[in-house]
């Protein structure tokens, strides 16, 4: 198929991966960790799926792989929120909100890091007006951290739309030497930073040729460029004729604000949550103080 038909397609397919197969599932959720997507919780015929065990899918071999996990590892749970927050250097960390089980239904926050632990963000609770004792939390307190689990989980859908929007397609390596390349309309091809490929195609428009159509995430640039040079030369390509490759650094103030966007919101929330329960236990400590 041509580029161009390649640009316009939109359509669902059967993927064939290889490794161990994740188990039938419901409700649980899926977040981008650099080129791989973390398979989170959820339920199914043998129950609910365990915490400190979730399933890694790795996009460019389309491989499975189990992953085991450590720390403050989360009660098996589905229907929660989750949300993937960029923390610079190809870090990220993993939030995951509130769901439930058959019996209850759960309000807590936990963070998974790139060294695959757990950890359970504490909060202050509110106490009450009699005894000073910490209660369960109320409507508002729950309706506080859905908000922060869907902003960051909103900003970090944008983030990751933000290329779709300026007009490209991202696609993967194998993707681009067998759909793109082989069309021998590829004019020329610019890395940026070092871990993203923007691909420029000839075309009788200008301002066509002056915009990347698609994009390639890159594991080695150094690999990728030995790829590339190894399918040209299968192709019959003659050295002079090798598609130009340049390099360049980028620094989009747009992308940072999005990357640190999230974590500046949960803890917006959070500074603001621990107010309200510091507040809430001064208040409740004076009126048990003045029933005497």
């Amino acid at each position: 198929s041509s580029p161009s038909e390649c640009s316009q397609a939109r359509g669902w397919e059967v993927a064939d991966t290889s490794g161990g197969v994740p188990p039938p599932c419901r409700d649980g959720t899926a977040c981008a960790c650099g080129p791989r997507v973390l398979l989170i919780g959820g339920a199914g015929p043998s129950g609910y799926a365990p915490m400190a065990s979730l399933w890694l899918l790795h996009v460019e071999e389309l491989s499975w792989s189990a992953v085991h996990t450590s720390g403050s590892v989360p009660r098996p749970r589905a229907g929660h929120c989750s949300a993937t927050v960029l923390t610079g250097a190809g870090g990220w960390r993993v939030y995951v909100f509130g769901g439930g089980n058959s019996a209850t239904g759960f309000d807590d926050l936990h963070v998974l890091d790139t060294s695959w632990r757990w950890s359970k963000l504490e909060r202050a609770e509110s106490g009450g007006g009699g005894g000073g004792g910490a209660g369960p939390p109320g409507p508002q307190s729950q309706s506080l951290w859905a908000a922060a689990a869907v902003a960051a989980a909103a900003l970090t859908l944008y983030n990751s739309m933000s290329d779709g929007i300026s007009g490209s397609r991202e696609i993967t390596q194998a993707d681009f030497i067998r759909d793109v390349l082989e069309s021998g309309e590829v004019r020329h091809i610019v890395i940026v930073n070092k871990n993203r490929a923007k691909v420029y195609m000839r075309s009788p428009s200008l301002a066509e040729q002056s915009q990347p159509s698609y994009e390639v995430s890159l594991g080695n640039v150094g690999s990728f460029e030995k790829r590339l040079e190894r399918a040209q030369a299968d192709l019959g390509v003659a050295p002079r004729d090798y598609v130009n490759v340049t390099h360049e650094s980028q620094v989009s103030v747009a992308n940072e604000l999005l990357k640190v966007g999230p974590t500046l919101l949960l803890i917006g929330f959070w500074a603001a949550f621990m107010m309200r329960g510091g507040l809430g236990g001064m208040m409740g400590g004076g009126g048990g103080g003045g029933g005497g």
